[in-house]
């Protein structure tokens, strides 16, 4: 056994926790659905399911532009275009943005829980639907956020 294999035979290896099962449905279904869909599609179906595992009221995918510092808004559920006034909006300035984009700020997941107690709510467009609570994470690529994801 060569050293390296010896070191490593005496630690214990953390096993993942199973995917829940109607996570893991939704994850199949995604993979189903998407190998016949183009990126905007694939975006609509992956946020559909996201609130549905989370039974959330709202969900949105953005795209962070190039320039780091805005936001192309576009994605939102079905269950947010029914109940907001969403905004579509290709530059949106993130400084702009409330505590919802502090997840691309910060480049980390963000929960915002008793949302409607926080400061610094400002971006939501009049008529939003009442939030209880928030959660939004950033996906990254090389260091750099690409894509915004709430529920």
């Amino acid at each position: 056994m060569t050293p390296a294999a010896s070191a490593t035979a005496g630690a214990r290896v953390a096993t993942p926790a199973p995917v829940p099962a109607r996570a893991n449905a939704a994850i199949l279904d995604l993979y189903a659905r998407a190998l016949d869909a183009g990126e905007p599609e694939i975006s609509s179906i992956a946020i559909e399911l996201a609130v549905a595992l989370t039974g959330s009221a709202i969900g949105y995918v953005h795209l962070m532009n190039e320039d780091q510092e805005t936001i192309e808004l576009g994605t939102w559920s079905a269950g947010t275009l029914a109940q907001c006034n969403a905004v579509y909006d290709r530059h949106y300035p993130i400084s702009e943005a409330g505590v919802w984009a502090d997840s691309a700020r910060e480049r980390r997941a963000c929960i915002h829980n008793d949302y409607q107690a926080l400061a610094g709510k400002r971006g939501l467009p009049e008529g939003h639907v009442v939030l209880r609570r928030h959660m939004g994470v950033p996906v990254l690529c090389e260091g750099r956020v690409v894509l915004l994801v709430g529920v």
